[in-house]
């Protein structure tokens, strides 16, 4: 079989093999197969080139913009704002109950809700009658302690001369238990003690009578003078008193050995129990009548206290003002039950009006810290991450009529709960602390009013700043146009940052004071 090369077609190949009995084929000179990989190249670099045309033109090649409308790259901190929306309510509230000496009174005159009052005040009068009816009160009050006053005084002159009577027949109590001790001791006790041993002596005695007429009778009854009879009851006689002697030693040794420690003992104690009852009762006594001068004092202190408030209320009388208790925002607080949360209140009008007083148990009135005001909104990562505290807020609040105010930013809080977000846009809960300008009037402020604003935000450090316009997209790759020294042109990418409406930051690829052509034409980028 017999091969062959050409560059027509695969069927003429095959009929050339089957034509040609040539084989093999001669070998090509050296000018030939120079001519054959010249032709290679020049395919190879044609198709590059257009391969290169294509790409550029699917990557969107932007050509220079026509005209000598230029502008100077500027460094300074790009500024930007980022709106919100939300509920403006109060961060830190003071509640607090205007009172005379612990009296609620009927208040007149109030300053209208949300008004931004100082430490000192005057933001409302109380109710002159109302004042005369709590000092009219006092005063009978006051009567009623008096009286007990004197009682308590009374009490303890009562509880002084119990007390002496007390102590001193406790007293008595214990010198008489000494007494009897003594007397029992050093008088019953020796006295029956010599009767015991007189009786003694005395029973002896009768014995040895008795046995010496026995025997005299026996003697007689042997001569035959006496009867046995008569003998007998002299027998009789002797043995009983034998024994009444017995019995009187037996007395004697019951008096030695146990009555007289028995009655010791007990005369002991009864002194010792009367010691410990003249003690109890000298305390008792002096607590009772410590007591006494204790309410006594007691009393008095309050009667004093009750005049001091008298005399403060009578002062009032004269001068019926009331002051703020610190600055802020000063705030009607409604019936808890009957306040709606996040609505309005209408505006209350600026003429004079009475506050009806509430129970003692509630509140009328608080104190918002104008420093402390916060903004619920919500916000994304891309601009929770523009702000931060110290910047100036525009606020517009509809207050019954569009009211614009500027407000400073203090803190930025966020509600606490698991990161779990991931996307940039995703908005979350952010609470903005801001304080607020003083003599600003903020009805409804309690309950949350409805805030749409804006923050005047700015870059941290000075960046290079860019027109908007002067920015060009290859792909993915911005640039700019360069105007050199030698009006030549210079394509350069670059590295965007933060944008602000018509203009952009340039984190690299830029230099202060470089002048770049601005496009007439609008870009691809929104």
């Amino acid at each position: 079989m017999k091969e062959t090369w050409t560059t027509q077609g695969l069927d003429a190949s095959i009929h050339s093999i089957e034509a040609n009995s040539n084989w093999p084929p001669q070998r090509l000179s050296f000018s030939n197969k120079a001519r054959w990989w010249l032709r290679g190249m020049l395919v190879v670099f044609f198709l590059v080139l257009a391969g290169v045309a294509v790409w550029d033109g699917q990557r969107g090649w932007t050509p220079p913009p026509q005209g000598d409308e230029t502008t100077t790259v500027h460094q300074r901190p790009l500024e930007w704002s980022v709106p919100f929306h939300g509920d403006l309510t109060c961060h830190r509230l003071a509640p607090f109950q205007p009172e005379v000496e612990g009296t609620t009174i009927q208040l007149m005159d109030m300053a209208p809700d949300g008004a931004h009052v100082t430490k000192g005040q005057v933001i409302g009068r109380y109710d002159i009658q109302q004042l005369q009816k709590a000092a009219d009160e006092m005063a009978l009050h006051i009567r009623k302690l008096s009286d007990a006053v004197k009682l308590a005084q009374e009490e303890v002159k009562h509880q002084r001369i119990k007390g002496e009577n007390d102590t001193a027949k406790a007293k008595l109590t214990v010198e008489l238990s000494e007494l009897d001790r003594e007397k029992y001791l050093e008088g019953d006790f020796l006295v029956e003690l010599d009767d015991r041993k007189m009786n003694i002596a005395l029973a002896s005695r009768e014995l040895e009578e008795t046995l010496e007429r026995l025997e005299h009778y026996r003697n007689f009854v042997r001569k035959g003078f006496g009867t046995p009879e008569q003998l007998r009851l002299k027998e009789i006689e002797a043995t009983r008193a034998q024994y009444n002697l017995l019995r009187e030693k037996a007395r004697l040794m019951v008096l030695e050995k146990f009555t007289r420690k028995r009655q010791e003992s007990d005369l002991n104690a009864r002194v010792e129990q009367a010691k410990r009852d003249c003690e109890r009762v000298a305390n008792a006594s002096q607590m009772a009548l410590l007591k006494a001068q204790s309410d006594a004092a007691q009393a008095e202190s309050q009667l004093a206290s009750e005049m001091a408030r008298l005399q403060r209320i009578k002062d009032e009388l004269k001068n019926p003002i009331v002051r703020a208790p610190q600055s802020g925002y000063l705030i009607h607080l409604p019936p808890a039950e009957a306040a709606p949360r996040f609505m309005p209140m209408p505006t209350p009008a600026p003429t004079t009006h009475a506050a009806a007083a509430p129970p003692p148990s509630e509140p009328a009135y608080a104190i918002a810290d104008s420093s402390q005001l916060m903004i619920k909104t919500l916000l994304n990562r891309a601009q929770i991450r523009k702000i931060r505290p110290g910047q100036k807020l525009q606020l517009s609040l509809d207050l019954g009529s569009p009211v614009q105010v500027e407000a400073t930013l203090r803190t930025i809080a966020k509600r606490t709960e698991p990161e779990q977000r991931t996307d940039e846009m995703e908005l979350a809960e952010y609470a903005l602390i801001v304080e607020m300008p003083p003599q600003t009037c903020l009805p409804g402020l309690w309950l949350g009013l409805d805030v749409e604003g804006t923050v005047m935000a700015r870059a941290r450090q000075p960046q290079n700043v860019i027109p908007w316009r002067a920015v060009h997209e290859q792909g993915e790759q911005p640039f700019v146009y360069i105007r050199k020294e030698n009006e030549q042109v210079e394509k350069r990418p670059v590295i965007l940052g933060e944008r602000s409406g018509d203009e952009v930051e340039v984190r690299d690829g830029l230099l202060p004071g470089e002048r770049i052509l601005l496009s007439t034409r609008p870009t691809s980028r929104p």
